[in-house]
């Protein structure tokens, strides 16, 4: 199940807002480890 949403800013662009309680208490270096993965 998807625990996210689409968003699309015309100043920022498309991003994704997660609404799972464990990915919102990641850290920078995390969030960011994920986001690199999603991008390959």
């Amino acid at each position: 199940m998807c625990r996210g949403f689409w968003i699309y800013s015309d100043r920022r662009g498309v991003h994704c807002w997660i609404c799972d309680e464990r990915a919102r208490k990641l850290n920078n270096d995390e969030r960011k480890a994920i986001g690199g993965a999603q991008q390959h």
